[in-house]
């Protein structure tokens, strides 16, 4: 469980939000407005494990549940470790979860750390918790959040917004027709289960690639494939994404893609400026494709993300939209830049000609 939540965190700290959550608080052992749970947990795991990368992912003022849980002697160990980061991230492959891990310069200022989701849908029979993500992914650049997966809200109440946080249109992916991936029953039950597979994956090397699958919209009248693969150039910093639709008839294909609330998001006709301080994406859409923007629309539900339980907050969400008649492949490529403030878009036309 550490080496999981050590090895999806970027360097800034952030965890992809994959998934149901509630905060998990019984009993708040870190009063501290900007506490981080999930290194204040590491700090633990890097006494009880002697662990340097664990403690590597550790501020010092993540230290407060350790105090709680582990005392003055746990402190001590703790200050015995030499922290390094040599081996992070521990793994890049979650086969059993799904979860693997694209990028290069890990933890430090040029990390670029993709985190794709490839896994089953939920909990046991019922799919319990889950969301309707599948081929899915987070991206960070720098430490700082550019492509994020919008949280969960609330399971509890407000049915339309359960619906849309854990359905497909919030997430990174593809949807087909206007419909989830997967049937839902209920707050936390699914009907039919979209199937990912997993169909190669190389992790090594500057040129890194993921290609999965999923037959979530198979059962259409007209079956659709969904096969996606994330291909990474490290050297060029270029990402790019081919969603293959493998069908018979017409469709309409969407593909979204939310954006942290730090992000300003520029689109011009076809291509789409995302920057954070430092860092930038440049991303050229597939050909003949519309592409809108939303920020905190409710009408359709779009544009939001949680970053606690019950709290949601406006952010800009793409949605990509386009008719297919029969089989076709949509190509999507994000280049990647750190770029001083003043030059941040001075270059996109350049920048934009290139990646195409």
């Amino acid at each position: 469980m550490l080496e999981y939540i050590a090895s999806i965190m970027d360097a800034g700290g952030n965890v992809p939000a994959f998934g149901d959550a509630d905060d998990a608080v019984i009993a708040r052992l870190d009063p501290a407005a900007d506490a981080n749970v999930y290194r204040g947990l590491l700090a633990v795991g890097a006494v009880v494990f002697d662990s340097p990368q664990l403690k590597y992912k550790v501020r010092s003022e993540d230290r407060e549940k350790l105090r709680w849980l582990l005392g003055e002697e746990g402190e001590r160990a703790f200050d015995t470790i030499v922290a390094s980061h040599n081996g992070l991230p521990i793994k890049r492959r979650f086969e059993s979860a799904g979860y693997f891990i694209l990028g290069s310069d890990f933890e430090t200022a040029n990390e670029i750390k993709l985190v794709a989701d490839a896994g089953s849908l939920g909990f046991l029979s019922i799919a319990a918790h889950g969301h309707a993500d599948a081929l899915s992914f987070t991206l960070s650049c720098g430490g700082r959040e550019m492509l994020i997966d919008p949280g969960t809200f609330a399971y509890h109440t407000q049915q339309r917004w359960r619906d849309y946080f854990k359905g497909t249109a919030a997430h990174n992916t593809v949807r087909v027709d206007g419909v989830d991936q997967s049937v839902s029953g209920g707050a936390f039950l699914w009907r039919k289960h979209a199937q990912t597979r997993v169909l190669e994956c190389e992790l090594n090397g500057s040129v890194q690639r993921l290609l999965a699958e999923h037959d979530g919209y198979t059962r259409l009248e007209d079956p659709v494939l969904h096969r996606r693969e994330i291909r990474f150039d490290a050297e060029r910093a270029m990402l790019e994404v081919t969603d293959h639709l493998l069908c018979k008839d017409s469709h309409r294909v969407e593909q979204y893609w939310h954006f942290s609330e730090r992000c300003s998001v520029d689109v011009q006709a076809g291509m789409i400026c995302v920057v954070d301080a430092d860092q930038q994406l440049v991303i050229t859409t597939p050909q003949n494709a519309n592409v809108q923007k939303e920020f905190g629309s409710e009408d359709p539900e779009l544009g939001w993300i949680s970053r606690s339980f019950d709290t949601r907050s406006p952010t800009t969400t793409l949605r990509v939209s386009l008719t297919i008649s029969g089989e076709a492949r949509l190509v999507t490529r994000f280049q990647i830049r750190r770029r001083s403030a003043d030059n941040l878009h001075s270059s996109v036309g350049a920048t934009a000609l290139a990646s195409a």
